[in-house]
């Protein structure tokens, strides 16, 4: 991620096991603000059809002791990484062909005594995760072939 740097090692983001079509889990490691230490997630994400215009996505923080796998961690040294929670849910629904409204609620405890005027410059990352669905949306050709809305699985790309 942008954010990161390029650094995929020290900063990784990726799906460590994709379980089904619905359910997948993900680790990532985040750069923070000084003086903050890296901030490391493990997540898990389902989502499901709820009817023919709409989706919902939801992730919750886990722990991947839970999940039977060897998560291959951050490159950074244990003292400078602390395990934060993510909890997000995001809905989509087709308001009209090629025009989609999405809904976004999302928490995260990043650990630890920040002060507000510190934790409040993360705000700025959580509202771009808005801007970041858009931009992959847009520069995706598929969503511009019509669908069959008899399928549940929706089409992605690597």
């Amino acid at each position: 991620m942008e954010q990161n740097g390029d650094d995929e090692n020290a900063f990784p983001s990726r799906c460590e096991s994709l379980i089904n079509n619905h359910h997948h889990l993900l680790y990532a490691c985040r750069r923070m603000p000084f003086p903050l230490v890296a901030r490391d997630f493990f997540s898990r994400g389902i989502w499901k059809k709820l009817d023919p215009n709409k989706f919902v996505l939801v992730y919750n923080y886990d722990d991947e002791k839970n999940s039977g796998l060897e998560i291959k961690k951050t490159t950074l040294n244990k003292s400078k990484v602390v395990r934060a929670e993510y909890q997000g849910c995001y809905l989509f629904e087709r308001v009209a062909r090629n025009k989609t409204f999405m809904s976004y609620v999302a928490k995260v405890d990043v650990r630890g005594m920040i002060p507000s005027a510190l934790a409040n410059t993360g705000l700025k990352g959580v509202v771009g995760t808005v801007d970041r669905a858009v931009e992959y949306f847009e520069d995706q050709s598929f969503l511009r072939r019509e669908q069959d809305d008899s399928t549940d699985t929706p089409r992605s790309h690597k």
